[in-house]
């Protein structure tokens, strides 16, 4: 009825990709939406019940993980598969690689889980109890990028294998994004910044 259509069309989005013909997003109340030009939205029947928090693509395969670690994946955004968990902690963030053709997700105390090809996950070992926030590979670097609570940094060559970093902060570190010649991993008032994936000084933005 009504309310069901207000309640998907008011719920949060977390995350949204764009396949070369519909941008597709994950947000609360479990809720996936499709549109070909962002005004016009349908919503799709993931199969999950929870909120999902990550959405990554490879050239074949949309992959989307959420709350209980929850993972549905669908090949054009219409359709979605439901598949096995590797953990029951909330997923808070997914990327793919295209060179080492691998999805990584990551979520809370420390949970990371691997997959080739979105159906059959690993459990990897990070090192750390925090809650991982954001997860990204970086080209340039040839590196996945962890970031989460007190100021945990992490990095991989391979997605299976973490090292932890000295992010200089203590502040939760939510969001990673990349240039031509850095990464940065960004909190609340404060980024660190690396060309090299090993040195990560912090920088604090004041107002």
């Amino acid at each position: 009825g009504p309310g069901a259509n207000t309640i998907a069309v008011g719920a949060t989005v977390y995350a949204v990709v764009w396949t070369g013909s519909l941008y597709v997003t994950v947000g609360g109340g479990a809720t996936t939406r499709t549109s070909p030009d962002g005004v016009t939205w349908t919503t799709r029947n993931n199969g999950v019940s929870n909120t999902l928090f990550g959405l990554a693509q490879s050239p074949s395969l949309l992959v989307a993980a959420g709350y209980g670690g929850a993972i549905t994946t669908s090949p054009d955004g219409i359709t979605w598969t439901v598949r096995s968990r590797a953990t029951t902690q909330p997923l808070n963030s997914i990327t793919w690689s295209s060179t080492l053709g691998l999805f990584v997700a990551v979520g809370n105390s420390g949970t990371i889980v691997t997959s080739p090809n979105g159906i059959s996950w690993l459990t990897r070992s990070s090192g750390t109890t925090q809650t991982l926030n954001a997860v990204r590979w970086s080209s340039r670097l040839g590196l996945f990028i962890a970031a989460g609570g007190g100021g945990t940094l992490l990095t991989s060559p391979d997605g299976i294998t973490w090292t932890a970093r000295s992010s200089g902060t203590t502040q939760p570190l939510t969001c990673i994004a990349e240039s031509p010649t850095t990464v940065m991993v960004g909190g609340s008032n404060v980024a660190c910044i690396s060309s090299d994936g090993a040195a990560w000084p912090a920088r604090t933005n004041t107002p």
